[in-house]
């Protein structure tokens, strides 16, 4: 049984907590919790033995808790994250990993040295929806990848989200918006079914559509060495909004634009081997294109990916295994959210990762 403290129990914590407290999670049980409102210890009057903490390195300690859940504004993860690692305690953070790879990385040399299992909670991971579109990617159903747009206009905000939080809408409490914060789940999902790219192009806008100085709106272009292309397109102010995902290769395209079916779109010859070797009359060959055989794959989406996402990492501590998210797959998230912005800072196309010292000064001046 793995004693599991959490830091931050707001909206997501209390959620947590709410998981452990009603035997949720196999294998696990809840010992403590942190938080810097001790009204908020109410919600764990119910628990035996659940000891609370208005400071975080008092409840990081071994003598209390086995793994922690950290769910705090951005700056404190790798900060909260870097502290427990060094009592040998092991960590599953919230997303994002952190704001910038600088901080993020002064974890790695304890994660040598220590026996940690470490998860980022990526829960888009859970979903089997993701998980078979890393199956059409793994198993190149549409043969050689040639171009994906992810659209994502549905992570709409009110004005109030903006306002209701002191941590929220600027650099120095949040340390960006859309991309920092919504986007971060697709920004991991795209390197999870792809890689992490070569390099990146951006356009974003700050402001655009509520009164804040963060950024509201990004148009990225992640480029890979193969040709490969990716374009994500997000914002927090249209509505109704898009969530559509077209994958083209050279067998045909894959569209997802509803969580519980994939469509697909099936080329009768591969588009390479049609433009090589198709003969024709002299006019439709100036035109032609080979068949297409259109069919639906079913996905259940009837999942709570959060508690998923807590049991995997439960279940990865018990078996000294990686979670579905590593440390590692936190990291290349931070590195490749910096570069978008440092692309659009610098109005430029820049390579993954970009250098974190020159990254770091550049969101210090935006404080």
């Amino acid at each position: 049984m793995i004693k599991i403290g959490i830091v931050g129990i707001g909206r997501q914590g209390s959620k947590y907590v709410t998981y452990l407290k009603c035997n949720s999670i196999n294998n696990a049980r809840l010992a403590a919790v942190c938080d810097i409102n001790p009204e908020r210890f109410a919600i764990t009057e119910s628990v035996p033995d659940c000891k609370t903490f208005t400071d975080y390195k008092e409840m990081l300690s071994p003598e209390y808790i086995d793994a922690v859940i950290i769910d705090t504004p951005h700056y404190l993860h790798p900060v909260i994250a870097l502290y427990a690692v060094k009592q040998g305690i092991h960590v599953l953070s919230d997303k994002p990993l952190g704001v910038d790879a600088l901080t993020v990385k002064k974890i790695e040399p304890y994660l040598a040295e220590k026996q940690i299992t470490f998860g980022v909670l990526f829960n888009q991971r859970m979903m089997p929806l993701f998980q078979r579109i890393k199956s059409v990617v793994e198993n190149r159903e549409m043969g050689k990848l040639k171009r994906c747009i992810w659209e994502i206009t549905d992570w709409y905000r009110p004005q109030k989200y903006y306002d209701i939080g002191d941590w929220r809408s600027s650099w120095k409490g949040e340390g960006g918006g859309v991309l920092i914060n919504q986007c971060v789940h697709n920004i991991d999902m795209i390197c999870y079914l792809f890689g992490v790219p070569r390099q990146v192009s951006s356009n974003i806008g700050y402001g655009v559509y509520h009164r804040t100085e963060i950024d509201d709106s990004v148009a990225a272009e992640l480029i890979y060495d193969n040709g490969f292309v990716c374009t994500l397109i997000s914002s927090t102010g249209e509505t109704p909004g898009t969530n559509r995902m077209e994958l083209s290769g050279t067998k045909g395209k894959m569209v997802f634009d509803e969580f519980d079916k994939l469509k697909f779109y099936i080329n009768d010859i591969p588009e390479d081997v049609f433009s090589e070797t198709v003969e024709s009359p002299r006019y439709t060959l100036k035109f032609g294109k080979p068949g297409v055989q259109y069919f639906e794959e079913k996905i259940n989406d009837d999942i709570d990916q959060h508690k998923e996402c807590i049991q995997d990492f439960v279940d990865a501590v018990l078996s000294h295994r990686q979670p579905s998210a590593s440390y590692h797959d936190g990291l290349n998230c931070v590195e490749t959210i910096n570069a978008i912005y440092y692309s659009d800072w610098t109005d430029s196309r820049v390579g993954v990762p970009v250098n974190e010292d020159d990254f770091f000064q550049k969101l210090k001046e935006k404080w």
